[in-house]
């Protein structure tokens, strides 16, 4: 109510300023600004932490060279290394690790087969172009592991291959915990992958046009298209990711199991040790 008529003339405040992340070249240039009175080791890779932070605006970029300056402080180190920012990144991208929790021995190995499912069918599945990042077991936050993959590209749009194999790897974790303990045993833990796969298939019918109820149409919201019919047809598509995803699995079994071991031992694997373990030449 205070402030002048002439600034509330149309343009001053109704207009919404829309500012994209920075793409790669950009965050390239931003991590040089916050490198600038930070001792780096030479073992880090401006281009790779450029590319693995595809999503992070300026802000999370200076956080995440803070973080990892933190730890290199702390563990008494004169420069900041490799390590430090993959740290940093987990903690950023994964959630920070709590150290005291209490994990059964059964429940480490089945979530390690559930993590070892995503890596597995993630890798294998033909169009899902995300590269593997790494893949974890121990309680962060409120999960129990994460299976971490990233952009190689910043990428605005998908394909419908991609987004079926996207699919396909996000049922792949209950899908190994069914294969380790059968389907009445499985645990609760696939309750987001679920809810993020209902949801994706359901974009593909509502807003992607990629269905058989309507190709290259987006019916917008259920409103104007029966429920009933949309419910089946993404029925259906899930039905579709869990065949590929299972087969996946099947042929990669012995694959699953020396990578669910491994990460029983460990609880951490880098693409390094997991290509190792699966006998994949990067």
């Amino acid at each position: 109510e205070s402030l002048d008529k002439a600034l509330l003339r149309p343009g001053r405040f109704d207009r919404t300023v829309y500012i994209r992340i920075p793409n790669y070249q950009e965050r390239m240039e931003i991590f040089k600004v916050h490198f600038k009175n930070v001792p780096i080791a030479k073992d880090v890779s401006l281009e790779t932490l450029a590319g693995t932070t595809y999503g992070f605006a300026g802000a999370d970029i200076k956080n995440l060279v803070n973080e990892a300056a933190l730890r290199a402080v702390k563990l008494g180190k004169k420069e900041v290394q490799k390590d430090d920012f993959s740290y940093a990144t987990d903690k950023i991208k994964l959630g920070l690790e709590v150290k005291s929790a209490l994990v059964s021995d059964q429940e480490k190995l089945l979530t390690a087969y559930h993590e070892a499912g995503h890596t597995i069918v993630g890798i294998f599945a033909p169009n899902y172009d995300y590269k593997f990042n790494k893949v974890t077991i121990g309680v962060r936050d409120e999960t129990l592991g994460v299976t971490h993959f990233e952009m190689t590209d910043d990428n605005f749009s998908f394909s419908k291959a991609f987004i079926q194999d996207q699919l396909a790897m996000l049922l792949g974790g209950r899908l190994a915990e069914e294969m380790l303990v059968g389907a009445d045993k499985v645990t609760s833990g696939a309750g987001n992958d679920l809810a993020v796969a209902t949801k994706l298939a359901e974009k593909m019918v509502l807003e992607y046009g990629m269905s058989s109820l309507g190709d290259n149409i987006a019916f917008g919201s259920l409103k104007n298209y029966p429920t009933d019919a949309v419910n089946e047809e993404v029925r259906n598509i899930l039905n579709q990711a869990k065949t590929q995803a299972s087969s996946i699995l099947r042929q990669h079994q012995a694959d699953l199991k020396a990578l669910a071991n491994a990460l029983v031992k460990k609880e951490i694997l880098d693409h390094d040790e997991v290509m190792t373990i699966l006998n994949i030449k990067n």
